[in-house]
């Protein structure tokens, strides 16, 4: 309804939604991060005529179960997938710093990137309103002790990002 209202038209943009359904008890094994990686390119691949081919790719909140940016083969992959003048967008977890492994003192978030036909990061948002219980634990040292835990598996809680902005 708000795109219908825009002073600005959208006709052009043709835009892909892939939802892989992949049930979270499957999500967040190691085993599968290939599979599921793979899922996602084919679904994001399907054939349309090419008049009609997606300018913009949207994959699902926390698509691939490791840090996207910080795998060249797989940004490799995304931009050989969209080639020129296309964009993917997809959620993915995101650390700071350049640690060859995660650690459970790095700040991580959770993010949305767009990627471009170069396979490079060209847009980022941090999300900065968390879900209490999934995304953080309030009263961290206190719920914990007494057994409560995260949903998302991860050491430690998310960080919350600098608040909303532009992404491109």
């Amino acid at each position: 309804v708000r795109l219908a209202q825009a002073d600005h038209a959208m006709t052009d943009t043709r835009i892909r939604i892939v939802q892989p359904n992949i049930p979270q008890s499957d999500k967040w094994r190691g085993d599968n991060m290939q599979a599921i990686f793979d899922k996602l390119l084919a679904l994001s691949a399907r054939a349309a005529p090419p008049d009609s081919r997606p300018d913009v790719i949207v994959w699902p909140e926390s698509a691939v179960p490791y840090l996207l940016d910080e795998s060249p083969e797989s940004l490799s992959l995304i931009g050989d997938l969209l080639g020129p003048r296309r964009l993917l967008i997809t959620g993915s977890l995101r650390r700071l710093g350049e640690q060859p492994a995660p650690r459970p003192e790095d700040t991580v978030f959770n993010s949305v990137m767009a990627i471009d036909g170069n396979g490079r990061v060209v847009g980022l948002y941090d999300k900065w309103k968390l879900v209490p219980g999934g995304e953080f634990l309030p009263f961290e040292t206190l719920l914990s002790s007494l057994g409560f835990r995260r949903v998302v598996t991860l050491p430690g809680s998310f960080a919350a990002g600098p608040g909303p902005h532009r992404v491109l």
